[in-house]
């Protein structure tokens, strides 16, 4: 990813974080995402204040849009966000998409 000239890299809030992939179909954005998933976790940090995991994992949200008249970049974060939750609440460190 640090060499694709198309993709973002940010913190978008507290313990979230956002990776923008345009030109990225969503098979390939899940193929990144558990690429990254895997490399989290096999850095083994430890998580003493979880009650789920001994190591620090990561739960992610995929959202795909194509832009359009009536889409707005909103749409695509209210997309993400609400798979990102559905990730929390399947146990954490999943990969969910709409």
């Amino acid at each position: 990813m640090a060499n694709n000239p198309y993709s973002t890299f940010c913190r978008y809030g507290g313990e979230e974080f956002a990776i923008i992939l345009t030109k990225t179909k969503l098979d390939k954005g899940i193929a990144i995402a558990e690429l990254i998933q895997q490399k989290v976790q096999s850095l083994k940090i430890a998580h003493r204040s979880s009650e789920i995991s001994d190591i620090i994992t990561i739960s992610i949200g995929i959202a795909t849009i194509i832009p359009s008249s009536e889409t707005q970049p909103k749409d695509l974060i209210h997309i993400a966000d609400t798979c990102l939750y559905t990730s929390k609440t399947k146990g954490r460190n999943t990969i969910s998409t709409p």
